[in-house]
């Protein structure tokens, strides 16, 4: 997997297609900020034309290639847990990362979770959706401030916090 900079969707999207092997969009984080994954050698192929093409990219150190179609071993096994799996209705609005759309039901969330492990994470589409939406505080749990870094990438002045420890929540509250 790698981060490409500085390159527009559409040349992304033209590389990848035109480049031998697998090597996919994973993300589409910001404008001017997309992730390819696929097979390595493919992968690094496309890397060198992104690069002819004025963009920057920055390989990843991941253990595996997410957010492609070489998931889909993977998508299959979460489909049988899934299956399994019992989901009540929802209590709030859901954005889902593959769809870039309000969740209806709980009843889609097996099929869309499975999406989810091969299709790309519209990370970009989802922050405007939510924005559409009315949504005007964002809150980023996890380890680190990643998304929302990207947030301030896509969204004018948001109010948007990464909370990481016990301090960042108290703060955010």
């Amino acid at each position: 997997m790698a981060a490409v900079l500085k390159l527009e969707r559409a040349e992304v999207e033209r590389i990848c297609r035109e480049t031998p092997g697998i090597v996919e969009i994973a993300n589409l984080n910001a404008p001017g900020q997309t992730v390819v994954s696929g097979e390595a050698p493919a992968v690094a192929s496309a890397l060198e034309r992104f690069r002819a093409g004025g963009a920057r990219v920055v390989p990843l150190a991941v253990s595996a290639p997410f957010h492609c179609s070489l998931m889909k071993p993977a998508a299959l096994q979460l489909a049988r847990e899934l299956a399994a799996a019992t989901f009540r209705p929802l209590r709030c609005g859901l954005v889902c990362n593959v769809t870039a759309e309000l969740l209806k039901s709980a009843e889609d969330a097996p099929e869309l979770l499975e999406r989810q492990v091969t299709a790309p994470v519209r990370w970009l589409e989802s922050v405007r959706r939510l924005q559409a939406l009315g949504a005007r505080r964002y809150l980023e749990f996890g380890s680190g401030a990643v998304l929302t870094g990207l947030l301030n990438r896509i969204l004018e002045q948001p109010d948007a916090r990464a909370v990481v420890d016990m301090k960042s929540l108290e703060e955010a509250l």
